[in-house]
């Protein structure tokens, strides 16, 4: 009897791997479709990304979790809507233009125009770290121009962006991008393109990288006096240790490599460290 039910229990487990394993083959990256309008699981997962976002912002906003005397009370929500809209334009023409400047710059060269008019699979190719200088930008000439603290902002926004970051790498992992590498590993995944071998789901580590473990870092100590000034540096340290630790799991091409050892998203991280722990031993 015993040793039927060991036998049930590892088809049962096996089963259950089968399934884990060919998950992507299931998820169709579109919605739905109408004439021309796609609807699909990408889009869904970046406006998930800002709407967590704006609604944990907004919750700290209704429990006084910001510094009153450098950010006007009664016009906080309207400067937190601004800083959104003129966030999330920085963003997006940033990661398109990051994209090309660190991984792809000759494009720019011998065909500028791929960088705004679309090709058949859309607007293809969006970096992180170009996409967190646009939006820098953008937000350091508004708090400029209004004259508002744009430490105390950030203090008040950064530790909700990581979990906006999991929704965003959720999309990417249903939109079927950012493959890891083959592996052996009984939780690899077999990717939604032709592939016979298991590769890492590296979105999914990034998911709880850069998304869950961040998040919670940063939101539990978000009301701690020694941490005030201190948000975006941490958040650069946080954020390029883990990515560095996930891209040895990620595929890079071989034009990429840098010393045959870091990728360009490596040396980048590496750039986000330094210029964290710089920031923060500068306070």
């Amino acid at each position: 009897m015993q040793t039927i039910n060991y036998k049930l229990s590892i088809t049962n487990m096996q089963s259950f791997l089968k399934f884990y394993q060919n998950i992507p083959s299931h998820i169709n990256p579109e919605i739905f479709q109408i004439n021309f309008l796609s609807v699909r699981w990408y889009s869904i997962g970046y406006i998930l990304a800002f709407l967590t976002v704006l609604i944990l912002t907004w919750w700290r906003i209704y429990k006084k979790e910001f510094d009153s005397k450098k950010l006007p009370e009664k016009k906080i929500k309207e400067i937190i809507l601004d800083v959104f809209l003129i966030g999330i334009f920085g963003l997006i023409v940033g990661a398109r233009l990051g994209y090309f400047i660190f991984y792809n710059w000759t494009t720019i060269f011998n065909n500028p125009w791929e960088i705004f008019i679309p090709g058949s699979k859309g607007f293809f190719g969006f970096s992180f770290h170009g996409g967190l200088i646009g939006a820098f930008l953008v937000s350091w000439l508004y708090c400029r121009f209004n004259k508002i603290s744009l430490q105390s902002l950030s203090n008040l926004i950064l530790p909700a962006i990581p979990l906006g970051l999991f929704w965003g790498r959720l999309g990417n992992f249903f939109n079927g991008e950012l493959w890891g590498k083959p592996t052996e590993k009984p939780w690899g995944m077999r990717p939604n393109f032709q592939s016979n071998s298991l590769h890492h789901p590296s979105q999914l580590y990034e998911a709880l990288g850069e998304g869950v473990i961040i998040f919670m870092v940063l939101w539990l100590i978000r009301n701690k006096p020694w941490v005030q000034n201190n948000f975006f540096s941490l958040f650069l340290i946080l954020y390029g240790i883990v990515r560095f630790g996930i891209e040895f799991f990620r595929i890079s091409p071989t034009e990429h490599i840098i010393l045959e050892v870091l990728t360009t998203g490596q040396i980048l991280c590496l750039i986000m460290i330094f210029f964290g722990i710089f920031l923060f031993q500068k306070k």
